[in-house]
């Protein structure tokens, strides 16, 4: 089983991510235990919520890089996943959806060897901000 890196600080801040979309969208938004595939379930209306929390600028990427094993498991839910990821300089969202073109992703330094992978590029131009 692979070692689990999130720390109670990357917990932290996925949950204030969740809060800003639960007051901003007027739902409520239950956080999931760590191992989960998701970060979040969207009581009304249904649906899953991925957050990610990045050190960039929104607007120094193209496209934003997600594990493509993660997604094809999200999708295979039946409810809307929406993907939330807290920028520097601001937050966006997107709806994921199939047929995003494929890459390899992962990290230079890996910790582990599953650090690399196939993922899928999400156009920038999907997101909205929050």
């Amino acid at each position: 089983m692979r070692p689990l890196y999130q720390t109670v600080k990357d917990a932290d801040k996925e949950k204030q991510v969740l809060d800003i979309l639960a007051k901003e969208w007027g739902c409520h938004i239950s956080p999931t235990p760590v191992n989960c595939p998701y970060d979040g379930v969207v009581m009304r209306p249904a649906g899953y919520v991925e957050v990610r929390c990045r050190k960039y600028s929104k607007h120094d990427f193209k496209t934003y890089h997600i594990s493509k094993r993660k997604v094809d498991g999200l999708l295979e839910l039946d409810l809307p996943v929406v993907l939330v990821v807290k920028w520097k300089d601001g937050v966006l969202w997107t709806m994921l959806r199939e047929g995003y073109e494929t890459t390899n992703i992962g990290r230079n330094q890996m910790r582990d060897e599953w650090d690399r992978e196939i993922g899928y590029e999400i156009p920038m131009s999907e997101f909205k901000e929050l």
